[in-house]
């Protein structure tokens, strides 16, 4: 069976003003997972016959949209590394009545697809790469999380790992350990997966019905479906809390920041929902300030409330990156250059902080 099918598909872009968000109008399925990075959306969608994968340029909104893959039943959430795009398609079982269930590599640099593992009869719902060539698994209508190397091929190369979450759907590998969203979404525990003893910790329980974790930095983010939430923790806390971000008026999927700007698909809605600005616009909760000082200021200002070293991005008040640069706690950063108004700062760490400057 060809795997790779190169055509275009179109799509609309309706932008809409204020505090309204962008909406790309996809004609063709319903999106629902997707990856934002290096100015490509990578999307996952479903259809009444077939589904498929996508890219999306976000340089070129005038340009069609290139389909990767086409003709398969459904995909699972994607996982981007560098070099690759992991995911799992499923083909219709009139078409390929054995196993359906397939794990593929996507290269990036050529976007042909490499068939790296054969899965069983239910949907794979999540995978997560570990950096060192071991990629983690969950399915549908099991307890199972599985581990295969991207090194061999096969189903003798597939080996179970953990099989006592109820009805695992996330997960995500860092450091020495497993985070796995369990429980329908309810329940988050992380799970040592290097160690031979598999030593399983809940952190999380009682939870709203999420449906994605994504991370970004040291922080997971996690999509909340019934109180259009996203929230998030930090991977390094002995403790880890949940900590609000942003709420939307919108049923979505799956979600995922990249450049100061917010990606939502919907349910059961041909739309991929852009709001801009997230990090200018939302309101900063206290356990997510930075300080700033001074503030207002006309030529320096430092952030003395950072542990340590840490990359910013500084925006203007219509989200436009201004400045963005490596700085020590209490470091001075010359804003003198930029015009009087409002700037954001935000910290590779997730953290946010406005301050006005002054003629």
């Amino acid at each position: 069976m060809k795997l790779v099918v190169l055509i275009l598909l179109m799509f609309s872009l309706d932008i809409a003003y204020g505090n309204e968000p962008i909406v790309y109008k996809l004609i063709e399925g319903y999106p629902t997972w997707l990856n934002v990075s290096d100015d490509n959306i990578y999307i996952s969608y479903t259809g009444p016959r077939s589904g498929g994968i996508i890219r999306y340029n976000l340089n070129s909104p005038e340009e069609d949209s290139v389909i990767i893959s086409k003709n398969i039943w459904e995909t699972a959430s994607l996982f981007r590394s560098e070099e690759f795009l992991l995911t799992q398609i499923d083909f219709n079982q009139k078409d390929d009545p054995g196993y359906y269930s397939r794990l593929v590599k996507i290269d990036l640099s050529n976007e042909k697809f490499k068939l790296i593992a054969f899965g069983g009869k239910e949907r794979i719902t999540s995978l997560c790469y570990n950096g060192d060539g071991e990629v983690y698994y969950t399915e549908e209508y099991s307890n199972n999380i599985t581990k295969f190397s991207l090194q061999d091929f096969g189903t003798t190369t597939q080996r179970l790992i953990y099989s006592h979450f109820e009805n695992p759907t996330s997960v995500l590998f860092h450091r020495d350990y497993l985070w796995v969203m369990h429980d329908n979404g309810t329940k988050i525990s992380k799970l040592s997966v290097l160690t031979a003893d598999r030593v399983s910790t809940e952190v999380f329980s009682d939870l709203p019905p999420s449906t994605s974790m994504k991370a970004e930095g040291n922080y997971v983010y996690i999509t909340q479906r019934n109180e259009n939430k996203v929230f998030r923790f930090n991977l390094e806390d002995t403790t880890p809390e949940i900590e609000y971000v942003t709420q939307f008026d919108y049923n979505a999927v799956d979600s995922e920041f990249y450049k100061g700007d917010l990606y939502f698909t919907l349910k059961a809605e041909q739309k991929i929902m852009v709001v801009r600005n997230v990090v200018t616009s939302i309101d900063i909760p206290e356990f997510l300030q930075a300080t700033i000082s001074p503030n207002p200021s006309s030529d320096f200002v430092s952030i003395p409330s950072l542990t340590g070293s840490a990359a910013i991005e500084i925006y203007n008040s219509s989200g436009a990156l201004v400045l963005t640069r490596r700085v020590n706690p209490n470091e001075e950063i010359d804003i003198s250059k930029l015009t009087s108004g409002t700037y954001t700062i935000r910290t590779e760490d997730n953290l946010f902080g406005r301050f006005v400057k002054i003629d």
